[in-house]
Parts: structure tokens; sequence; C-alpha cells
């Protein structure tokens, strides 16, 4: 497909969202986010009631950072692939962004061994 010079644009999965409106594609993508969250959550939730698995969470949060990095990396090698490649920051600050996602992820998962999801949502908003 090719596209004006002049407009840019918005890959999300392969998907061209720039013939849309800007009110379009915040509505749908913002929409998309929070529905794929609450079923994350509940996959989440569902897991830690499987007894046993309480003490998996930072396995768990290894497998997703695994996963996204996979995801990630298809992403930008064969999906968002543009014929001008932008200037890409230095390694160390990838490498700072991941711990701290890392930490993020972990943290958040092992939380569920002690709080429920919904708890958890409203610990996190009411702070």
């Amino acid at each position: 497909m090719q596209h004006s010079p002049h407009k840019p644009v918005n890959l999300v999965c392969g998907v061209d969202f720039s013939r849309y409106s800007k009110n379009v594609q915040f509505v749908s993508l913002a929409s998309s986010v929070l529905g794929l969250f609450i079923v994350y959550g509940y996959i989440q939730e569902k897991l830690f009631h499987i007894p046993g698995f309480r003490s998996h969470g930072w396995y768990l949060s290894f497998i997703q950072f695994v996963f996204v990095t996979v995801i990630s990396y298809l992403d930008s090698t064969f999906i968002s692939r543009s014929p001008k490649r932008r200037e890409l920051p230095p390694y160390s600050e990838f490498m700072v962004l991941s711990w701290m996602t890392v930490g993020t992820i972990g943290l958040s998962t092992v939380s569920l061994g002690y709080l429920t999801f919904p708890h958890r949502l409203y610990s996190s908003r009411a702070s």
C-alpha cells in the first residue's frame, strides 16, 4: 500500500490506523489496551488460584518478559519496517528499561500471592 509522503503511517500490529481520525484511533487503541489488560488480569488471577502456584511469581514474570521481548523483536523486524531507519538510543538505555520492566512485572506478579487482582488495582490507583 503506497502512502503519500506528507501523511505519517501509524502501524499497530501491522494494521494501518492512519486512515482513521485521531478520535477513532484513540478510542479503538485505548479500548484495546483496557480490554487486553482486563483479560491479562483475569488470566493472572486464575493462575494464582492454582494450588502451589503462588511461589512461582518470578518465573511467570520471566516468561512474560521473554514473550514481550520476542513479540517486540518480531514487530520491529517484520511489521514496523520503515524505509527510513531512525536512530536508536544506546543499548545501555535499553538494558535499564528492561530491568525496570522486569522489576515492575515481577513485583506486581508476586504481589498477587498476597492480594487479589481487584485489590491490587484499587491499592495502586489509591496511592
